[in-house]
């Protein structure tokens, strides 16, 4: 609604002064001048945000909604050593990526995700963001979105999980961590993966995200 609009059905719902059925003209000024000097309303920017403290607090054992268990994606729990086996299965994954798919572009794939690097970051908290410069999060960007395009490609909608040395108790592990809340790849990154590699699927990425997310429920 206008502000305007909201001004004058105030207006048209305001009592005679003392009868208490509504704030006086002094508070409706204020309020029309709140109105007209705040932002005005858009679409919130799609974020990769971490879950809230006080929900981490309320709730013991809750990490385990929201912390891989695996594989990390994305800067959150990049490099923690728990995840060290699931990194070099990463690494893996990406490997057969860059080397089956994009080998002849892998440069022109790293200069795209460099190009939007800034935007990229912002869509993680901040904190998390700052230990990183731009190259180490570029190059972390392009084998975290290498890997998970290989994992959806070849694993999911294919069953060469054995190629990767996955066991078949940790494909379920890792369809739960792709999913995560503080595991997550900004849309623009895995849709330039999608687009720059030489990967004969007639699909758009949209569908391989629809089909991956039918196939873990």
């Amino acid at each position: 609604m206008a502000v305007k609009e909201v001004a004058i059905l105030m207006e048209k719902h305001q009592g005679k002064p003392g009868d208490g059925s509504c704030v006086g003209r002094k508070g409706l000024a204020i309020l029309k001048s709140k109105l007209e000097t705040s932002p005005s309303s858009s679409s919130p920017k799609l974020k990769c945000p971490k879950v809230p403290k006080r929900l981490r607090e309320m709730v013991k054992g809750a990490e385990d909604c929201y912390a891989p268990k695996l594989i990390s994606l994305g800067p959150y729990y990049h490099g923690e050593s728990r995840l060290a086996e699931g990194e070099e299965l990463k690494l893996k994954l990406a490997k057969d990526c860059i080397q089956n798919y994009c080998k002849e572009i892998v440069d022109a794939f790293y200069d795209k995700i460099s190009s939007i690097i800034t935007e990229l970051k912002d869509y993680y908290d901040e904190m998390s963001t700052k230990k990183y410069d731009d190259d180490k999060f570029t190059v972390m960007m392009v084998v975290d979105g290498c890997a998970l395009l290989s994992y959806i490609l070849n694993v999911c909608l294919g069953s060469k999980h054995g190629s990767f040395s996955i066991r078949y108790q940790d494909i379920r592990v890792l369809y739960r961590d792709a999913l995560l809340l503080e595991n997550q790849l900004p849309y623009h990154s895995k849709q330039f993966s999608y687009n720059i590699v030489n990967y004969p699927h007639p699909r758009p990425l949209i569908f391989l995200c629809l089909v991956y997310k039918r196939s873990t429920t």
